[in-house]
């Protein structure tokens, strides 16, 4: 317990047997973060009946402009790691948790740069 996850703020209140694949996820480390998010998109976005048609819509507009592209993937993926350390999660042998003070500075952490 106490290992940080994501979850679909659509239908975090729906019963379980209503929820659409990878509407939960736990990524195993900060390195992670970015596939987790990749699998929401494509596994849970169109099933997951209680978004709405037009956030749905919207999301579908934003892929229809290559955006982002295959070249920027990977700052994204690099811009999660270094935002979840900036909040203060940590990697462990049991998962990702909260572990450090977050970052309140508005300043980058040293490790970051």
């Amino acid at each position: 317990l106490g290992q940080v996850g994501l979850r679909c703020t659509y239908c975090k209140d729906a019963p379980r047997n209503e929820l659409a694949r990878q509407a939960m996820c736990f990524p195993s480390k900060r390195d992670t973060i970015f596939e987790s998010v990749r699998n929401y998109q494509r596994m849970h976005l169109e099933d997951c009946k209680y978004i709405p048609g037009e956030t749905k819509a919207r999301y579908k507009g934003m892929l229809d402009l290559n955006w982002p592209n295959k070249k920027s993937q990977r700052f994204v993926k690099a811009y999660y790691a270094e935002a979840a350390t900036e909040l203060g999660l940590v990697d462990t042998p049991k998962g990702m948790v909260f572990g450090a003070p977050p970052n309140r500075t508005n300043l980058p952490s040293e490790g970051v740069m």
